[in-house]
């Protein structure tokens, strides 16, 4: 899960993959559901000496609660066609 900012202006995330953890990219405007491939870092393939793909779901994690000023902000952005 990424916060409502992360998908809105990008960022960086640590994601456990088979190797331990891992530092990605998001992309700004990145939608929920989007998958993200971290090419080589999957399970090994049998016995060939290559690994498959990693896949990171994103989900954009909405707060259930907000302050006034965060409801103000939000309602803003809202115009702006959020």
């Amino acid at each position: 899960q990424i916060p409502f900012s992360h998908a809105c202006l990008g960022g960086s995330l640590d994601v456990e993959t088979l190797d331990g953890v891992k530092r990605i990219k998001v992309p700004a405007g990145i939608q929920s559901g989007t998958r993200i491939r971290l090419k080589g870092l999957g399970f090994p393939q049998g016995g060939k000496g290559m690994r498959g793909d990693f896949y990171v779901m994103v989900q954009i994690k909405v707060p259930q609660t907000l302050s006034a000023q965060q409801k103000e902000l939000v309602e803003k952005l809202g115009g702006e066609g959020l």
